[in-house]
């Protein structure tokens, strides 16, 4: 994560509670920082955050692992967009 910040030029307290998203090509997501599942469906997961809400939009998808702080999801990923 450091090396991140520091090639985005960003003060690491922006981060501090905040969240990372990774996607694999599409086939899934790993999300890390979230403050648990705010609602599950198979086409749309969404995980609360520190100031919104984090939703993966998609077909097929499953939860792989869930806990406190990050999550697995596998399926046809669409779109990973942040609601207010």
């Amino acid at each position: 994560m450091n090396e991140t910040l520091t090639k985005l030029r960003l003060p690491r307290e922006v981060c501090v509670g905040g969240y990372k998203i990774i996607v694999y090509d599409g086939i899934g997501v790993f999300v890390e920082g979230h403050r648990g599942l705010y609602d599950y469906s198979s086409d749309n997961v969404v995980l609360k955050t520190k100031k919104s809400r984090l939703g993966i939009e998609g077909h097929n998808l499953k939860i792989v692992e869930i806990n406190q702080a990050e999550s697995y999801i596998k399926g046809h990923i669409i779109t990973v967009k942040e609601y207010e």
